[in-house]
């Protein structure tokens, strides 16, 4: 199975080094043919990494799963090292945004972990 058509990657290599750079543009290749399609802060804004959408995730498609790991009735139930009404007080924190979703985030996959290998 091929991943990438060898011709583009000939292609590619054959492009002289200087047509790659340019002091004021990142990537000139992938955006100088749509300058007029991207808006100016997105072909000049510094690098960044990639995140993934925990936000969005805890309070919208994985809500329910989480609470029901965390704050349900078998909540201390489930491997959980935590008590029921810690796991509850740190959701109510996070909801209200005194607590970073990174905390929920690992407490759910631990309990997840621990839950899968039976841990507990």
């Amino acid at each position: 199975m091929l991943l990438i058509d060898h011709k583009l990657v000939y292609l590619l290599f054959i492009i002289p080094g200087r047509c790659e750079l340019d002091k004021l543009q990142s990537k000139p290749l992938l955006t100088q043919p749509f300058n007029d399609l991207l808006p100016k802060e997105c072909v000049f804004r510094s690098k960044r990494g990639f995140e993934l959408p925990f936000q969005l995730w805890l309070k919208d498609a994985l809500q329910e799963q989480i609470l029901g790991s965390l704050c349900g009735e078998n909540a201390s139930a489930n491997f959980l090292p935590f008590s029921a009404s810690g796991t509850q007080n740190l959701w109510r924190a996070f909801q209200a945004g005194r607590v970073s979703r990174s905390r929920v985030w690992a407490i759910y996959v631990l309990q997840q972990w621990l839950v899968r290998h039976g841990v507990g």
